[in-house]
């Protein structure tokens, strides 16, 4: 005759398994990989296209692409569990793909054709970061 266990050592069994799952689906998606800083200087890339074309929707495309929100989730995940080796995997993976968002930014920046701000600034506008 079988003796039927109780429904909450079933349910701890469960939430324990969903709470490993969460844990390494979080833990994976917050790791410094090479898709990861892939995707965000795909991203970096398209955003300064949009910038350059004033077009509000190519943007958008862009942070919808980025992957930097992995890590923040990761980041927060640490912080609630005390686990400093997740949070420092974490803030590694944020700070580079940070870093290298405003690198490639940086390169836009410096390789972008700066004649049409001349062309502002004679009719008028002064030059400042936002004519450019």
């Amino acid at each position: 005759m079988r003796t039927a266990q109780p429904a909450c050592a079933s349910n701890d069994q469960m939430t324990d398994a969903r709470r490993a799952a969460i844990r390494e689906s979080v833990t994976a998606g917050a790791a410094l990989t090479r898709p990861y800083l892939a995707m965000n200087v795909a991203a970096a890339f398209i955003a300064g296209f949009g910038l350059m074309e004033n077009s509000p929707a190519v943007i958008i495309g862009a942070m919808l692409i980025a992957m930097l929100f992995g890590p923040i989730v990761g980041i927060a995940m640490a912080l609630a569990e005390a686990d400093l080796r997740l949070l420092r995997q974490t803030l590694a993976a944020e700070v580079v793909g940070a870093a290298c968002v405003v690198g490639v930014g940086c390169f836009i920046a410096f390789q972008r054709d700066t004649s049409r701000s001349a062309v502002r600034s004679s009719t008028g506008v002064p030059p400042t970061c936002l004519t450019y």
